[in-house]
């Protein structure tokens, strides 16, 4: 069993790389960015399955996640990306979530492509000119979720095709 694929460093520049067709548990990803802020460019994180934002974790960061593509992956909260709490500010430009699947049924649950988690310190996220299509959560936000208190800037961005079993079929 593989933890993490990938790991982030700070200063990093991680480009062009694939990462396709794992099965991760609780915890474990296919890029770990825990207090790291990499550059991630022109990446592919495809058909994986697990836990929490089974593409991407991010906490503490700042990462610049640029032209990356998360498709067919199906985690707990957050199919694609899981932004944890304070001081996590990523900013992701021209980046495609197509047909990721959120499948927590609790009232956490949610963020088909994107979960956003805060517990009284906020994260903060910009994305700009990324497309969300068809992702799909089993509680919130097709596209997007994000708890109480977080923040996101979404600039020139395209939602189609998104839904969710209860609220928000982009954003909740």
């Amino acid at each position: 069993s593989v933890n993490t694929v990938i790991t982030g460093e700070n200063g990093a520049t991680m480009d062009g790389f694939i990462v396709r067709g794992g099965r991760f548990g609780s915890g474990e990803r296919g890029m770990n960015n825990d207090n790291k802020s990499p550059i991630v460019a022109n990446c592919t994180f495809m058909q994986l399955t697990g836990g929490n934002g089974v593409g991407m974790y991010l906490k503490n960061n700042s990462s610049s996640i640029s032209n990356c593509t998360f498709v067919g992956n199906t985690g707990s909260k957050g199919g694609a990306v899981y932004i944890d709490r304070s001081g996590c500010n990523p900013t992701f430009t021209d980046c495609t979530f197509d047909d990721n699947c959120a499948t927590d049924t609790g009232s956490e649950g949610g963020g088909g492509a994107i979960y956003m988690y805060s517990v009284g310190a906020y994260p903060f996220a910009t994305f700009r000119n990324c497309t969300f299509t068809n992702n799909w959560a089993w509680y919130d936000g097709g596209a997007f979720k994000g708890r109480a208190g977080v923040d996101a800037t979404i600039e020139n961005c395209t939602f189609v095709g998104n839904r969710a079993q209860r609220y928000g079929g982009a954003y909740a």
